[in-house]
């Protein structure tokens, strides 16, 4: 049996849920004491299955349904290796629940892997095929081969890093930090922007807006290299290090600033999106900005020591960039696709619980690490963002709730009109 886009986009919502579900144990974890529950495998699980469960393989979904022709995406291979990749991740996620990283969790992710390299491989090749417009080819083939070096280096060495029970804290964190580099400055980014660009690009959009998509492909690619030098200041890093890290910030403001030019000149196209799309979209501009913002910020040592080694600031940004830029890029790419319908109510609700809650995380987050920097302390923290938690959680079931409700009442829909057409 074949499954379709459609079938792949409520598998993602329910992975969707499963990563908030994650979420909601490592908070409870934090304000109960839960003695049968390892916080570390939790917290593991969660994270893997966030990047490969969700991020990258719903991207992978659209990248294929939305970039190739329907001729192309249906070739088998792709429908045998989102399986494959779909079971690594439920594996990968059970793997670090029961006992952490083990030999087991490593076969788990070489195969992932080597499904990401094949992935990578017939993808690039089909969508040369497909001749897409030049700026979507460059962010698609920079986007994989960013992916795959967040797997042939990083990834897999800190995987036997872990097993092997390293305690090298630089070389555990610099290997932590260049692979989650190339996920948030490089595959992540470079993807979204080939969506979205695929998108524009399907309108009547003018001379100068072609241009400024053309220079972001070309911009997007040559940040990787010198902002990975921002992942390495935590350690006292030589002027030679700072500098590059310096000149990548330059990078990220030209980009931003092609970027918002890029908005301005697509303006009367976007203004006509949905509502409750443009109002998703608009909050992971935000984000995005505030991403921006938040590396430059490194620049300065002190400031840099302060966040580098600040928990919860840490871990606002990698929730700034995977809530807040990410996962709300992607709910609002499926509203404005029609993927769910935001003229129910449900639907409506749902999307506003989810990010409602997205921003109140993000903010006690960042406040909880305002607090730690003043030597002050609050345990009432941990239950603001166990509520929040929740909240984000009440959010994602609401959405899957509203995407199987809407599929429902098409799939009835359909069975009418094709009754009719046979009566007559």
């Amino acid at each position: 049996m074949k499954y379709g886009k459609q079938f792949w986009i409520t598998v993602a919502l329910f992975n969707l849920c499963i990563v908030a579900a994650l979420g909601v144990l490592l908070r409870t974890k934090m304000v109960f004491p839960l003695e049968s529950i390892e916080f570390s495998n939790i917290l593991e699980a969660h994270y893997h299955f966030a990047m490969n469960g969700w991020i990258t393989s719903t991207l992978m979904v659209l990248m294929v349904y939305e970039l190739l022709p329907e001729l192309i995406n249906r070739k088998p291979v792709y429908q045998w290796m989102r399986w494959g990749m779909l079971l690594s991740s439920y594996g990968l996620a059970l793997s670090f629940i029961i006992d952490g990283y083990t030999t087991v969790t490593m076969i788990i992710i070489t195969f992932y892997i080597v499904l990401v390299f094949l992935f990578s491989w017939i993808f690039i090749k089909d969508l040369i095929k497909a001749k897409p417009v030049k700026p979507v080819l460059i962010l698609c083939t920079c986007a994989l081969v960013s992916l795959v070096l967040s797997c042939i280096g990083p990834e897999t060495f800190l995987g036997f890093v872990l097993a092997a029970h390293s305690m090298n804290i630089l070389l555990f964190r610099d290997t932590a930090y260049t692979y989650l580099h190339f996920q948030y400055n490089g595959f992540f980014p470079l993807a979204i922007f080939a969506l979205f660009f695929n998108y524009i690009g399907s309108k009547d959009i003018s001379l100068k807006a072609q241009k400024y998509m053309h220079k972001i492909a070309i911009m997007l690619p040559v940040i990787i290299l010198p902002t990975l030098f921002l992942s390495y200041l935590w350690h006292y890093p030589n002027v030679y290090v700072r500098s590059i890290a310096a000149l990548g910030c330059i990078c990220m403001f030209v980009f931003m600033f092609l970027f918002y030019r890029l908005l301005s000149s697509v303006w009367a196209h976007l203004k006509l999106m949905d509502r409750y799309s443009k109002f998703l979209g608009v909050l992971s501009i935000i984000s995005l900005t505030v991403k921006v913002i938040l590396q430059t910020g490194t620049l300065i040592p002190y400031v840099g020591i302060i966040v580098f080694g600040n928990r919860p600031i840490i871990i606002g940004y990698i929730h700034l960039v995977m809530l807040g830029f990410i996962t709300l890029f992607l709910l609002s790419y499926f509203l404005q696709n029609a993927f769910l319908n935001s003229n129910t109510t449900v639907t409506k609700t749902a999307i506003l619980i989810f990010a409602s809650g997205v921003v109140i995380n993000e903010l006690l987050l960042m406040l909880q690490g305002l607090s730690q920097i003043l030597m002050k302390f609050y345990p009432i923290y941990g239950w603001l963002l166990w509520g929040a938690v929740i909240w984000l959680l009440t959010g994602a079931v609401a959405i899957l709730a509203s995407r199987l409700k809407y599929r429902k009442l098409v799939s009835v829909n359909i069975l009418e009109n094709r009754h009719k057409i046979m009566t007559r």
